[in-house]
């Protein structure tokens, strides 16, 4: 959701010494942990922010000693560099930690990268505020602050959901299991809306465990969809009495320039597939200019091809073997690109230096990635196949279904 590289690796060492600065001691020390009365327990929810990990939003728990003035911004969202960082990405262990930050420090900064900043009060009974307040700092505490990262299931804001859960007696997780509207795909694809290829790269690897029907709970993995249900919860407090759980809102910084979320997810499947007739037709027509005598184009053409589907299959087969990455796990799309597509690239090669039998091998890939497709598309039939993988089917289908002609033709004309 939010991470400690910044926009320059200036920006970075300023947050990381900051980091080391004000840690949990300082925390500790300057906020009165005696008495609920007088704490105030806010959510800041961060809008999207330019790079590809800030398009998710962020939020954060605001703890405010209202008579020292003194105010702590806890937030879940860090990660450092260190040595196993790629490593640990890769294989889908990802540690993140809490801390405590300054609250004007760290609105300053969110404001500094134009992410909007709203800020809701909390409507919690002191001896609740008083346990969440000591929940956090408990937290940071060296031992206690790391945590491994799943983007769905454990992030910044579905520890701060859960805090906020035990704070009312588990009434939120009972508010909220009811239907969800979106898939978790739907929702990613809302906020990764405005970039189409980020979308599809996105939804390449992630398999049908995102495409499940959910409740309202796991919405709340957005820092903005837990937002709006905040707005409109009540729970039930030690008296009975219903109480709104948000007693105040406010807009701290309106970010400026920034698109909106949209209410549904976009459909690119038409978008897909006019890009997709758009280079099957290329395909065709280079093969043709093979039939006139110029090779190279239609040698290219296979090269190209076979060189994108070698990295995505390769990865989508790393990642589903031998990486913690569960949502990578049974992927369907392992039938349109696998490491069999690492041999397109070699056949086309041989075939643009006219080696022989290269035609023969580069036409038999072709006829069985198109054979392994329409294997899939029969399967899509049986319940068990329920992936939503209709970018990819968009995107392939057609270009193997080119390909596969484009050999049959130039097949005849030599008969």
């Amino acid at each position: 959701m939010n991470k400690l590289q910044i926009d320059s690796k200036c920006r970075w060492f300023l947050f990381f010494v900051l980091f080391l600065i004000i840690h949990p001691s300082y925390s500790r020390a300057s906020l009165n942990l005696q008495s609920g009365e007088l704490l105030r327990i806010q959510l800041a929810t961060i809008g999207p922010g330019d790079e590809l990990t800030n398009w998710w939003g962020h939020n954060a728990i605001i703890v405010e000693d209202t008579v020292s003035g003194e105010s702590y911004f806890y937030n879940y969202g860090l990660y450092s560099f260190d040595d196993n960082f790629i490593y640990n990405f890769v294989k889908g262990r990802l540690i993140f930690q809490v801390g405590a930050f300054q609250t004007d420090w760290a609105i300053n900064y969110y404001r500094g990268e134009n992410r909007s900043i709203r800020i809701q009060t909390l409507n919690l009974s002191p001896d609740k505020r008083l346990e969440l307040a000591r929940k956090l700092e408990d937290n940071i505490l060296p031992e206690n602050r790391d945590y491994l990262y799943h983007h769905y299931l454990d992030n910044c804001a579905t520890r701060i959901r859960d805090l906020i859960d035990q704070a009312v007696n588990g009434q939120l997780k009972d508010y909220t299991s009811t239907p969800a509207r979106f898939t978790l795909r739907e929702l990613t694809r809302r906020y990764s809306s405005h970039s189409y290829i980020w979308t599809w790269l996105l939804m390449f690897p992630m398999n049908d465990s995102i495409d499940k029907p959910m409740q309202r709970w796991g919405d709340m993995f957005l820092p903005l969809e837990m937002e709006k249900i905040f707005d409109e919860f009540s729970y039930t407090d030690s008296s009975g009495q219903l109480i709104l759980l948000v007693s105040q809102k406010f807009t701290v910084y309106e970010a400026e320039g920034r698109a909106g979320i949209p209410d549904s997810p976009p459909n690119f499947l038409f978008r897909t597939l006019l890009i997709s007739i758009f280079i099957s037709a290329l395909v065709l027509f280079t093969a043709y200019l093979d039939r006139k005598g110029k090779k190279i184009y239609f040698g290219l053409m296979n090269l190209l091809m076979g060189f994108f589907m070698s990295i995505l299959g390769l990865f989508l087969t790393l990642v589903s073997l031998f990486t913690d990455h569960v949502i990578a796990y049974y992927n369907e799309n392992l039938f349109l690109t696998h490491p069999l597509s690492v041999l397109i690239p070699v056949a086309a090669l041989a075939y643009m230096f006219k080696k022989k039998r290269a035609e023969k091998w580069l036409r038999n890939l072709w006829y069985f990635h198109l054979g392994l497709g329409i294997i899939l598309l029969i399967l899509k039939i049986f319940p068990p196949f329920d992936q939503d993988n209709s970018l990819a089917l968009a995107t392939f289908m057609p270009l193997y279904a080119a390909f596969t002609a484009s050999f049959f033709l130039l097949k005849r004309a030599k008969i």
